[in-house]
């Protein structure tokens, strides 16, 4: 495990001189509130403030007890790295214009690479010297016996570039030149025919598109360039990837319209292009460079972070603000804590990766929720398959059981036949499946949200394939939810509707001594039962309402409260609305034929709905159908 020892030698912003600490760790991640000085940190590192080589920074930074300058780091943040410059095609004039560059800089200062003026071209100034050193001597480099035309030459033979240092800054068109310029010479040597791709390195535009496949990036480059005269035969572009792999040739992609997030893996896959120039890096300083980062990319950040870097001995250190990026990081990361100057003497603090173990789950089943695009496309939408040619769909697992119940009634008094019971979508989680909890078919969650997702789903789907529309679909909602919009579409075989009086849930249908039925030392609750202040209940000093201010709310009000009804002993005794359904639908709870009556508007509407027998074709179900739906 890599030592990172700081110590400060004069006062900068919060952290004054003398300030030291040694961090352990191969990727190292800083946490703390805003303002507790994560990026003063970096910035001390660094040994000057970002990019700014005017803002000097007294420090000495010791790896592994080697001293570090500010050419052994690399530093990025989150702001340059959604500013990711486009690809631009490269050129012999670019080899050209390189050497000219480097010819400039062995006139003024040898190829210095410590000289003010060429700190930024740090990498290219060694490169260009140890390409000179294989063919000349030390004394003929320092005498400058070395011609103009000589020199130009060796680094053009070379593909040198002249580039910035930085590891991130865009070189994909000068690689995928090179590339092309090598395997276009190497073919010259053995012949067209007798060209393997196996000759050379893996090409660039293979790498990537290996790395991008690997991490579920939607794009990919071309799979082939080559050199078309003295210049490759396009311009290395982006472009939309199929589900076969193959790519949209009419659909390339611009840097600049990528997400944030997407432009941040892009850099580091670029980055990670950059082979031999990354490698003189001991140190990468990320600062918050995950604040544009979803959960979905985050483990995708992190898995080129370690291929790339920490896996070439690199020491990542990277502050962050991000929950998810603490708990999806790899299982090796060392974990600091900053703090402000006026909280305690210890700025750093090192914490124990168990320390965020609760984070680590909830973070972990999130990103599982989302990860699958497609599962959580149909999770959302209240997905519903099904061949039956009615289908009835309420919008929650409570309401099936109980309108299957009134519909048992009515039929006992022969009404209502042409409902059958097969009609109504019995879902439920995937343990109701497994215990056939009334008898529940089909593992599904829906909401209100969800079933009007669905049922827009479905009219907007009908408009353009009509073959499903002979298929019924109803939905059923509660009145509780103002904001719940009826989808009605009789054209194409979609209806719903709120069930009667306005503003109740379904159990409300039910009385009120029914609702209160007591099951197994339990029972619902309604909120006008509880003082609306002290949320104590009105008849029973020794229940009152606790947990989620969402359930404390309701204190006072005529909702239904199936959790958080606490006694003395601080034992839930409220019964939740499942078991109530559970228990209606296997009538172990009685209920009056007034409360079934109240259940009657239900099927009249659904009977409304549903296309008239045959015989009955000439009557006027249409009429009523119309008068439901306009």
């Amino acid at each position: 495990m890599n030592k990172l020892s700081i110590k400060l030698n004069q006062k900068y912003k919060s952290f004054n001189s003398g300030f030291q600490y040694e961090f352990e760790g191969n990727l190292i991640l800083l946490s703390g509130v805003n303002g507790a000085g994560k990026s003063q940190i970096l910035s001390i590192i660094y040994g000057q403030e970002a990019k700014n080589q005017n803002s000097q920074i007294g420090s000495e930074i010791m790896l592994n007890g080697n001293k570090l300058s500010t050419n052994d780091i690399e530093f990025r943040s989150f702001r340059e790295n959604i500013s990711i410059p486009e690809i631009t095609a490269s050129n012999s004039q670019a080899l050209t214009s390189s050497g000219n560059q480097a010819w400039q800089k062995y006139q003024q200062n040898l190829l210095n690479p410590l000289d003010r003026g060429n700190l930024q071209f740090y990498d290219s100034c060694v490169k260009a010297k140890n390409i000179l050193l294989e063919k000349y001597s030390e004394e003929e480099f320092r005498q400058k016996s070395i011609s103009s035309e000589d020199f130009k030459d060796l680094l053009f033979e070379a593909d040198f570039v002249w580039k910035q240092t930085d590891m991130f800054t865009n070189s994909v068109g000068e690689i995928f030149f090179n590339h092309a310029l090598k395997v276009s010479e190497k073919m010259k040597d053995v012949g067209r025919d007798n060209f393997d791709p196996s000759m050379l390195d893996t090409a660039p535009w293979v790498e990537l598109n290996n790395l991008f496949e690997e991490l579920n990036l939607e794009y990919k480059f071309k799979d082939n360039y080559f050199i078309k005269g003295v210049e490759i035969n396009e311009q290395p572009q982006l472009f939309y990837k199929k589900e076969d792999g193959s790519i949209e040739e009419d659909q390339s992609r611009k840097l600049a319209d990528l997400s944030d997030g997407e432009k941040t893996i892009i850099s580091l896959c670029f980055a990670s292009l950059s082979g031999n120039d990354s490698s003189i890096k001991k140190l990468l300083l990320l600062d918050e460079i995950d604040a544009v980062l979803n959960p979905s990319l985050i483990q995708t950040f992190f898995q080129v972070i370690e291929r790339y870097f920490v896996s070439k001995n690199v020491t990542v250190v990277m502050s962050t603000h991000s929950p998810a990026s603490i708990a999806l990081s790899p299982s090796s990361t060392s974990y600091y804590e900053v703090f402000k100057r006026n909280e305690t003497i210890h700025r750093v603090l090192e914490v124990n990766r168990e320390e965020y173990s609760e984070l680590q789950i909830a973070n972990r089943e999130f990103y599982e929720k989302i990860s699958d695009q497609k599962s959580r496309i149909e999770f959302l939408e209240g997905k519903i398959e099904s061949g039956n040619d009615i289908l009835i769909i309420t919008e929650g697992k409570t309401d099936w059981k109980y309108m299957l119940s009134a519909l048992r009634y009515f039929h006992a008094k022969g009404e209502f036949s042409e409902i059958q019971e097969s009609y109504f979508y019995r879902f439920g989680s995937a343990a109701d499946v497994e215990s056939s909890i009334c008898d529940t078919e089909i593992v599904n969650e829906l909401s209100d949200a969800k079933l009007r997702n669905y049922l827009n789903g479905l009219v907007e789907s009908r408009k353009i394939d009509s073959s499903e529309v002979s298929q019924i679909r109803i939905g059923i909602f509660d009145s509780d939810n103002k904001n719940v919009k009826i989808v009605n579409n009789h054209s194409l075989g979609v209806y719903s509707f709120k069930i009667s009086p306005e503003n109740i849930s379904t159990e409300f249908l039910f009385s009120d001594d029914e609702i209160k039925t007591i099951v197994t030392d339990k029972r619902l609750y309604i909120g006008t039962e509880f003082d609306g202040q002290s949320k104590i209940n009105l008849t029973s000093s020794e229940l009152s309402l606790g947990g989620e201010s969402q359930n404390t709310n309701k204190a006072g009000k005529r909702v239904i409260i199936d959790s958080g009804v606490y006694n003395r002993s601080i034992e839930n005794v409220a019964l939740s609305k499942e078991s109530f359904a559970q228990n209606i639908f296997q009538e172990t709870i009685t209920v009056s034929e007034n409360s079934w009556e109240n259940f009657r508007h239900i099927f009249n509407n659904i009977l409304s709905f549903i296309p008239a027998q045959e015989e009955d074709l000439e009557g006027g179900t249409e009429e009523g159908v119309e008068q439901v739906t306009t």
